[in-house]
Formats: C-alpha cells, structure tokens, sequence
C-alpha cells in the first residue's frame, strides 16, 4: 500500500518558528520531517535528496515551515488529493508573484475558472515518481533563468523556486495542476486584511467564505508583513501561542509599528488577540484565571501510596511551579515511609473500601475536607497513579476562563470509543440526546473550588442514589463525571490526552506528553492460586478436563457466596468463610464484576479493547485464560439461556437508527421529515466525531444494541439517501411476518463483496432482480443483530490493511486499462472492493458463511426496503404510483423505507422520489 509522506523546509531541525506548523500538524495525526535548507534556490535540492530513495508510488506533501498550519487529517488531504486526478497539485494564489509572463498568461488561461489561478510553491503534493520526474527537470538550471528572468520585461517579483516551478508548469500542459478552487491548499491574499470577513476559524478547522471551501492546509505568505495574521489564525485555532514559539523580532517590530507593513491601515486585527499578544511578548502572564493557591486530591489507600513520592515531586516542580499547593493525601497508612512530613502535605485518615467502593466514594471523600478546600483558589484531582513529565505552566493552564476543566480520554481522541452509563436506572445515564462528542477520563479533573465543591456534592449524593438501588455505573465514578461534564459542558475546558498520557501508547499517541499514567498491569490479567475452592466444575461444564463451550457468545454469571475485598497488598476473592480463593488487579476485578448474567465474553473483550485502546486480540489472550481460571475454581457459571420462539418475541415497539457525524447537516431533512411524517423517532449514531466512515456504522450500533434487550426490534438505515414511506408499526407487522431473526436491503448488482461469495447469493432461487446485500437498510431483533456486528471493532485494523489512499484513482484507472483492452468481462465493483472494505462487504462474508446460524433473509421482493442502486438512470421505469404508495414495478410490493444510493451523484433521483411521496402523504391526509 502506498505511505504518505509529510515534509517542511526549515534552517535548522530545531526552528522554533516551525512549532506552530508542527503543533497544528500533531493535533491531526500527522507527522512532519524536516529537510535542513538555507534558502529559497535550495529548496527543490532538499526535497530531491528528501525523496530520492522513496518508492515512486508514495505521496509526498511538502509545505513551507514558518507560515503554515495543517487543519484537516490524512483521510481529508488524501481524499481532496484523489479528487484532481493529478499527479502533481501545487497551491495557488490570487496575485502573480515571482513568475516569467508566459507562466503568468498560461495560469489566467488554465485557471480561469477559480479564484487562485497562480501557482505557489508553498504547498505541494503528489507522487513521488511525478516529482522525482519535475526536479530532475529543472535541475542546474537557475543560473540560466534567473539572467533570463531579469532581462524579460514584464516579470513579475523576483527570481526564487516559484519561478522555476512556474516555467515547468508552462512548458510541461498538464503535468501539474493549480488548486484554483482553495479545495486542498488556501494561500491567503487580500483576506489577510480582514479575517473575519473572509474565514471562518475554529478548533475543528478553517472555511473559506469566499470559495466556500474547507482547505486542508493554509499558507499565510509574505510572513514579515503578516505575521500577526498568521498567529491570530493559530490562536482562533485553539493552538497554545507559548513564548518559545514567536519569532519575538518580527512580532516586536509589528507591534510597534517599525516594521515592513502591507498598508497596516487596513489591517484589522482582533483586539483581544492583540492584547494577548502584547502581554505574550513583554513578560506579562497570559491568563484569564487568578490562582492564589491550588489544593491537589491525591487519594492512595492500600498499595496506591507507594506512588507518592514521584507524584509529589514531579507535580511540585512542574505543575503550576509559580502558585502555592497543598497536598491533600487520603491514606490508610498516615505513617507511611511515602510521605516525606513537608508543611505543603496535609494526610488525611481514610480507611481502605472494598473494590469499587475505594474508586466510587472519592467524592464523598472530597466533601469530608471541604472547609480546607474553600481555603484555595482552585481544587486539582489527579490519579495517584501518574506523575508529571513536562512544565505545565500558570499561563498555559489557566490561558481560559472557563471555571472547570477535564482530559479528553485518549480512546476517545484516538478512535473515537466512548463508553458512557447505558443503564437508563443509574443517575449517570447518558442518552442519544444527550452531546456525546468528548469523553473525558476520570483521572485528572478539577477546577475552581466553588465549581468543583458543587460538582463533588452533586455526584456524592447521586452515586448514594444509584447505590440505595443496587446500581454501579460501568465506569463508575468516571461515568458519573462525564454526565456532569455533558450537563455542564459549556463551563468545561477539556485538555488533550498528554495530560494523561497512557504509558502503554508511548509513541502511538500524537500529543505532547505532559502527565504520565503509569501502565499498571492491565493486560495481564490472570489471577493467582492461593488455594484451591472446595466447589467442584459442574459436569456439564467440562469437557476432556477443560472449561466447555467458552467463546465470545459465552454469558457468564458470578455465584453465590464469594466476595470482592481491597486488602493493603491486593484485590482478593474470597469465600464466606472468608478463606482467600484468589488474588487479582483491578481489571480483573471489573471483569469478575462484570460477570452477571448480561455481558457476554465478546462483550467484555470488546469494552476492554476499547477502554485500554489495545486491540481484541490482545485483550481476549488474556481473558480467556482468567475466565477459565474463574470456571475452574467454580467462581462463575455458564448461564443457560433458552432458545426463543417467534411467539416469545417482545414486539411492543421499533427502534430506529441512523449515522451522521452533524446531526444537524442539512442532508439529514428529509430522512428527519419523512419520519416525523409518520411519527417515528430516529436515534442518530456518531455525532461529534471528526474522522467517520462506514466501518463505524456497524461499531456504534453495537454498543446500542450491547444496552438492550435482546427480544426489542431494531431498524437500521443510511442518514443521507433514505426515506420513511410507513410508520413503526407498519414496519413492524411487514417485519414480524418474515418469521427470522433478520430482514437485510437487497440490491441488482453484487457491490462492494469478496469475489468469493459471489456464487452464494447466485443460487438464491428468485424471480426478483433484487438478490445481493445492501446494508443501507436492515431490521432485527437485538440480540441477532448484535451477533452480527459483535465482531465489528476488528473492522478498522481490516479497513487500514485493505483500504487504498487513492481508491477511486484506481478505480478510474482500472476501468480504463479494460477498456482499451476491450475486456468485456470487466466489473469495476470488484475493483472496488479489493480496496476499500466497508461494512457491506464486511456483513455480506458474515451472511455467506453464517457462523452462528441465524435465521437471516434478504428483502428480495422489497416488502421492506427498495434500494434503487443501478436503476438511475430510467427510474420512472421501475415504479409506479397505487393508491397512496410507491410500487416497485418488478415485485408488486410498495416498499416502506426507499434508499437512493450515491445521493451526491443522484440526488435529483432521490428527491423526485421523496416529492412524490410527500405529495401522497399530503393527499392522504386532506
């Protein structure tokens, strides 16, 4: 698979003007080399040496380093990149700089169509073997065209690699394009005057109002003049603006008007902005927040106080190294060796709770001091497990004014997991209504101390409230703090993962590390023979001597009598007899908790996948092997379920969902209208996520169906292409008759599949043309569904391995090369699938092979869903019009929900469609 490679020229590796672009870069997931270069001629030499030993079929992004910033990922670059269907793109701008007139007349004739019909050489991608081809090109050549350059009337700027370039693109029609539109690269002109009027900037990325454009990258040249500009982008971007990273000489003479000015008159400059950067540059501290003295929470019961001492003395000297701190340490052992008797550590007695009891009552702990907090300007909790690694200084921490602050958890920031309360029963519930878009880690929060006193009480009284009910939330006290978080977001900063860093992902994880969290030892999660339990396995239970029938769709339920305790040296089971049976950590303790009769194995291998951000294999490598060690001393049981009939069903209601990363993207309306029409409710999954594709589909609606009850019906559709044509009950009824445990949506063509499977779906017997899998539109019941999809997380390791970067040029490509070949048996879908895997490919392999051997049948007569895919083209020859419904003219059934498949290209299909079943339901009603 072809590797995209990111690189800047810079003097030296360790400029530190290159530190906004670097930062900006990291906060996408990218990282950038950079190539040593003295100057503009030597720029094309750099990149030739940079590149000579890369394979020619890679991609390489080259930017200018000191007035750049990345505010896109590699999937948005790329998939901009593929839709020229160019080898080689460079920026463009709206003013000719530094080219010969011939290059300036050649761009206003090719370019004509967009706003920035100038090549820039400040931004560059393209394959490598494309590059390699250009600079040997124009190698050895400067010293020729610069004298041509100053002899030709008419040249515009003067002589510099952007003018070689320009003469190359000239001469050479067609082997370089201009990203006239700013779809990909965006240098700024005239707009650096006004901001405001012309760019819309924020954390989440950058639009161009005048082009209507999303750019993955945007250059802000001619940098002496603005540079203001380009640290006010990076500011409104949310990019820390610390004094190592300005060019302080540039910036001084801006400030006070001596330097090189580009009509500074015009220059409008955001007044706060430059307040800051006013109080940046002369010393001043940069913050919104006055911290007179900060009390930090460190509580270590049992073996947590021999962490202490790193705690304490990196926190002492990195952590807000100019304000005042007291420790606050809730310990078992107030004599402990740990704690070194220093006037800023305040012991407090805090006797060890059994396990969750130890993690669930730290807010109660809290509200036991909290006349000694109210003494301190600002209140810190952080994991006695962790310890500082890098300054965190007052004007970088408190540069908000927002009173309290959280950690984006580094599942969340990585892949997007987010395991919030499903359990409607527990005070920490999150709801689908509720902004799911972070999920905050419970391991270092705080605030100031009126706001964290409030939220302490508050989660104190509700964990009491779920326990008065024999509820504990999936995470506990971390679950709790996410629903306070949600129902206070708008007063919450929430800092990256480095304020958190997981020992485990050291190099995988693209911030800057700030706070370690120590890798305790989650992934061994065995426990340890102490003494054999009289208890013998069950018969039933064994087989050739070893556990019988465990594997992911095993459901395994704790037995009576034995009981979990937090002893000074470890978590423990033991009997009622109170003799110990076994020792384990604390992931195996959630695990054996966990063991109640509703999660099955795969389950807990799934949310462990995602909670530690280590892959299913890994996880289930030691699960096992505990789980075993759980039946083996007769700990837990298999619980038996029996096998349900149709008539068992619980069909009281339907449940609907659909995918969409913005909830509110005009897309969505007529699926939303078409729904309300008939008075249904669609949950949507995914909202909030910055990176989303279709191998999420099928994970985000696991962990929906992971929280209901196996019996409850669930309808799953496409956001963007689909339409209601019935309500829920009808649904329903339509569903209920198939008599199976799942209806899939059925298409013409085999699309998107394994080659392999093919034959399958061919010796279906069926008159119908509708005979291959479409998985816009499916129906089931919960517990099958989730079966189908309970091995949906190993979809993004598939995806990354099989997926091109440059899909469609394949495509495109292939479809060419058969048809000058005359190959009549060509099939570009199969083309298609053999790079790009998506949750259709992924369900049609599970149907085909069936392992479970549910009871699974493909719409082909389009009772449910009619997917139009392949009938565009003459689609008023495949329906017709019947009383009030759409009838599909092939099998006589008018379908309940209609899916047009590829709405940017048949959109019009899709809303003439629509239009004509509003104008039935309208007709109806009157």
């Amino acid at each position: 698979m072809d590797t995209t490679h990111y690189c800047t020229w810079a003097k030296t590796l360790n400029s530190p003007e290159l530190e906004i672009l670097l930062e900006s870069a990291r906060r996408v997931g990218i990282h950038i080399d950079v190539m040593p270069c003295n100057g503009f001629l030597d720029k094309p030499i750099a990149l030739r040496k940079y590149i000579s030993k890369l394979p020619k079929t890679d991609i390489v992004i080259c930017t200018d380093g000191y007035d750049v910033v990345y505010t896109q990922p590699e999937e948005k670059i790329l998939s901009r990149f593929s839709d020229f269907d160019a080898p080689l793109v460079f920026g463009g701008e709206k003013n000719c700089y530094h080219h010969f007139p011939g290059a300036k007349v050649y761009f206003e004739q090719t370019g004509k169509s967009g706003l920035y019909q100038y090549l820039n050489s400040g931004l560059i991608i393209g394959y490598v073997g494309p590059i390699q081809l250009m600079l040997e090109n124009i190698m050895g050549l400067e010293t020729d065209l610069k004298k041509e350059f100053w002899k030709t009337p008419g040249t515009v700027g003067f002589f510099n690699d952007q003018t070689i370039y320009g003469r190359y693109a000239c001469e050479h029609p067609g082997k370089i394009l201009v990203d006239t539109n700013a779809d990909l690269f965006w240098t700024m002109a005239d707009e650096k005057y006004d901001l405001d009027r012309y760019a819309d900037i924020s954390s989440n990325g950058i639009r161009n109002l005048e082009s209507s454009s999303l750019p993955c990258l945007v250059h802000v040249s001619h940098l002496r003049k603005f540079y203001l500009v380009y640290l006010e982008i990076a500011w409104k971007m949310g990019i820390q603006l610390t004094s190592v990273k300005l060019n302080h000489n540039m910036l001084l003479g801006l400030l006070e008007g001596k330097a090189e000015k580009a009509n500074e008159e015009r220059l409008i400059i955001d007044s706060e902005f430059r307040k800051f950067l006013e109080d940046m540059h002369y010393g001043k501290p940069v913050r919104k927040q006055t911290s007179e003295s900060v009390a930090i929470i460190f509580i270590g019961t049992g073996r947590y106080i021999k962490y202490f001492k790193r705690y304490y003395e990196t926190s002492r000297k990195l952590f807000l190294p100019i304000t005042p701190k007291t420790y606050f340490v809730f310990t078992d052992d107030v004599n402990s060796a740990a704690l070194p008797g220093k006037d800023d550590i305040v012991p407090v007695e805090t006797a060890a709770e059994e396990w969750p009891f130890s993690t669930l009552f730290r807010f109660r702990y809290i509200n036991r001091i909290h006349k000694q907090l109210a003494e301190h300007s600002h209140t810190v909790y952080i994991d006695a497990d962790m310890y500082l690694c890098s300054f965190v200084p007052e004007e970088e921490f408190f540069g908000h004014d927002k009173p309290l602050f959280g950690v984006q958890h580094p599942g969340n920031y990585m892949r997007g997991h987010a395991p919030f309360e499903r359990n409607p029963g527990s005070r920490a519930y999150v709801s689908n209504a509720d902004n799911q878009s972070t999920y905050w880690q419970g391991c270092f929060w705080g605030g100031r101390t009126k706001e964290v006193l409030m939220l302490s009480q508050t989660l104190a009284e509700r964990i009491d409230n779920d326990l008065s009910r024999n509820i504990i939330a999936r995470w506990h006290d971390e679950s709790h703090l996410n629903k306070y978080f949600i129902e206070n977001h708008a007063i919450v900063q929430t800092y990256h993962p480095g304020y958190a860093y997981p020992e485990m992902l050291e190099g995988k994880l693209p911030v800057e590390k700030k706070i370690v969290h120590i890798m305790k030892d989650h992934q061994n999660l065995r426990t340890n023979h102490l003494k054999k339990t009289e208890a013998k396995i069950e018969p039933d239970q064994v087989v050739d001597g070893a556990p019988r029938n465990l594997n992911d769709a095993t459901v395994l339920v704790r037995k009576d009598g034995y009981h979990l305790a937090n002893t000074p040296s470890a978590l423990v089971i033991h009997n009622s007899n109170n003799v110990v049976i076994a020792r384990i950590n604390e992931t195996g303790a959630i695990i054996w908790r966990l063991c109640e009769g509703d999660h099955s194995v795969g389950d807990l291998i799934n949310i462990f996948s995602s909670v530690f951000s280590v892959s299913p294999e890994v996880v289930k490598q030691d699960v096992y092997p505990l789980l075993s060690d759980f039946i083996e001393r007769g700990l837990v049981r298999q619980k038996i379920t029996t096998a349900r009939t149709g008539n068992a069903r619980d069909t009281s209601g339907i449940r609907f969902y659909s995918f969409a990363n913005n909830i509110n993207a005009e897309n969505l309306s007529v699926l939303k209208e078409s729904a309300a029409t008939h008075n249904s409710e669609i949950t949507f999954l995914g909202n909030g996520l910055t990176r989303f594709s279709t191998t999420m589909k099928l994970n985000l609606l696991y962990e929906q169906l992971c929280n209901l009850d196996d019996n409850e019906i669930v309808c799953a559709v496409d956001g963007f292409d689909v339409f209601f044509c019935a309500g829920g009950e009808e649904i329903k009824q339509r569903f209920i008759s198939f008599n199976c445990d799942c209806v899939i949506s059925a298409e013409r063509a085999y699309a998107h599949q394994y080659r392999k499977y093919k034959k399958f779906y061919d010796n279906v017997q069926s008159r119908s043309p509708y005979r291959y899998i479409n998985t816009g539109s499916f129906i089931g019941y919960a517990g099958a569904l989730k079966k189908i999809c309970a091995t949906t997380l190993s979809m993004r390791v598939q995806q990354k391995v099989f997926t091109a970067k440059n899909i469609h040029k394949i495509k495109r490509y292939s479809e060419k090369v058969a048809k000058a070949l005359r190959y009549k048996n060509f099939d570009k879908n199969f083309i298609y699938s053999c790079v790009y895997y998506t949750d259709q490919q992924h369900i049609g392999k599970y149907v085909a092979r069936n392992p479970e051997n549910l009871k699974i049948a493909l719409d082909y007569d389009t009772k449910l869903f009619w997917c139009c895919a392949w009938e565009w083209k003459d689609i008023n020859a495949h329906f017709r019009v019947e009383g009030n419904r759409i009838v599909n003219n092939h099998t006589a059934n008018s379908p309940v929900i209609i899916h047009v498949p590829g709405w940017r290209e048949h959109g019009k299909v899709f809303s003439a469609l629509f239009g004509i079943q509003q104008s039935l339901n309208r007709a109806t009603s009157i």
